[in-house]
């Protein structure tokens, strides 16, 4: 495992130990756990946004839910 040391202003590192002691984990789980949410939905944005543009450039069909579920079935 990394370390990472970071400086935090007052008000946040108050606000961090607050909340991991409400939630009855300590502070440096919480920030892991933090740190994993926010990077796995900026990695989801920006595949909703290459599936955006995709679909923009006529290079991606829509369908609808219907056709997507005969589609599963017929994978499975």
């Amino acid at each position: 495992m990394t370390t990472l040391n970071i400086d935090l202003d007052d008000s946040i590192f108050q606000l961090l130990n607050r909340t991991a002691a409400n939630l009855g984990k300590n502070s440096f789980d919480l920030v892991r756990e933090i740190v994993s949410y926010y990077l796995e939905d900026v990695e989801d944005m920006h595949l909703a946004n290459d599936a955006l543009t995709r679909l923009e450039k006529g290079e991606s069909d829509v369908i609808s839910l219907g056709e997507l579920e005969k589609r599963l079935i017929v994978d499975c």
